[in-house]
């Protein structure tokens, strides 16, 4: 039997053959830049979640690459008698195993319970996403089933409407959204996913299932070259349009695989765009306007459509990492010019901004 990780199940429910072969054939895996970028990102903020969550800096921190699995788990356990904010407190019960961003601790209801906590799951996008309920489901569902007395359940992600005040204070950067009620009530699905996550993985032959939308959402998958290898190549592969995976699918299934092939009519005026630039073997840089994030800094978003040798980089309203790989030497000296960094989105007007944080 198998213990399932949160992320395991959460490639389960984007796509069981993914699951299947990130347990029985992981070697055919190919990260790309975005994936290592997301993580990256991701990982700012958490430290930025501590020092919120924890300012007098009296918390405990769990280090599972220093500490291994089994001591990170087992102090996990110790420290759920203390009264002080934990991270990364890993729980492992029920068929599956989670580590929780945050663990501060909540009122008891009575003076004889055991310590309560609030449970924060950190997010670096500005908005709660479908795919943020279900990391919270499971979340909650593993820190119940190992008796983890929860008083609340929360997601947190970047306050848009945000400003950096300055001298290192993050306070208000991170939006609480209360989820209790509903991953209480999801407890049913998650037992439910955990079992189908057995079946896959028991499996000796590798699910048959198609290459689709579902490949790239909510994130693209590593396994797509291994899923894709027996389909026809396309010059100009309609993937490259944005926004379009569900259009796409339908397309495939017509036959149609090339850029030059997809209907105008079914095109919006960016997609139109991205065509016509991709197909036309251009590149395109689409500004959509400056916006005040804090004193002295502008903050510009852009979507890059590059030359067909290179990887579609799009940011979708939100920070991605960019490789300077994917640009001429001309073109990443232009960036810097105009104040750009190959590595975010900030221009700088008076100083830069000290942590490379998404803004949308």
């Amino acid at each position: 039997m198998h213990t399932f990780s949160k992320s395991k199940l959460l490639s389960l429910r984007q796509c069981p053959k993914r699951l299947w072969l990130e347990v029985n054939r992981p070697q055919l895996r190919e990260n790309s830049d975005a994936i290592e970028n997301r993580f990256k990102v991701g990982h700012e903020v958490g430290e930025i979640a501590r020092e919120i969550y924890d300012p007098a800096g009296v918390g405990e921190l769990i280090d599972i690459n220093r500490e291994g699995f089994a001591r990170a788990l087992q102090r996990s356990t110790e420290l759920l008698d203390g009264m002080v904010p934990v991270f990364e407190a890993g729980f492992s019960a029920g068929g599956a195993m989670a580590f929780a961003d945050a663990l501060l601790p909540a009122q008891r209801i009575a003076e004889m319970d055991p310590p309560a906590w609030h449970m924060v799951e950190v997010k670096s996008s500005t908005k709660v996403k479908d795919y943020h309920r279900d990391d919270v489901a499971i979340q909650a569902f593993v820190a119940r089933a190992a008796g983890v007395n929860l008083a609340s359940v929360s997601l947190a992600h970047i306050d848009s409407s945000w400003t950096y005040p300055g001298q290192g204070n993050y306070q208000g950067l991170l939006k609480l959204n209360d989820l209790t009620e509903e991953a209480d009530g999801r407890r049913a699905e998650v037992q439910a996913w955990i079992a189908q996550a057995q079946r896959v993985c028991e499996s000796e032959v590798e699910p048959d299932h198609p290459i689709g939308a579902h490949c790239d959402e909510p994130f693209a998958c590593g396994f797509y070259a291994h899923c894709s290898r027996n389909e026809p190549a396309a010059e100009h592969p309609i993937a490259w349009l944005p926004n379009f995976g569900a259009k796409a699918q339908q397309l495939a299934k017509q036959g149609v695989i090339e850029l030059k092939d997809v209907p105008d009519g079914i095109l919006n005026a960016r997609q139109q765009r991205v065509k016509i630039t991709r197909w036309m073997g251009q590149f395109s840089l689409m500004q959509s306007g400056p916006r005040q994030t804090c004193p002295g800094m502008v903050c510009l978003h852009f979507s890059l459509i590059l030359r067909p040798s290179s990887l579609l980089c799009q940011s979708g309203g939100e920070h991605v990492l960019i490789s300077k790989t994917a640009f001429s030497s001309a073109f990443i000296n232009s960036m810097k010019k105009a104040g750009l960094t190959t590595c975010s989105s900030w221009t700088s007007q008076a100083t830069t901004p000290p942590r490379d944080l998404p803004t949308r």
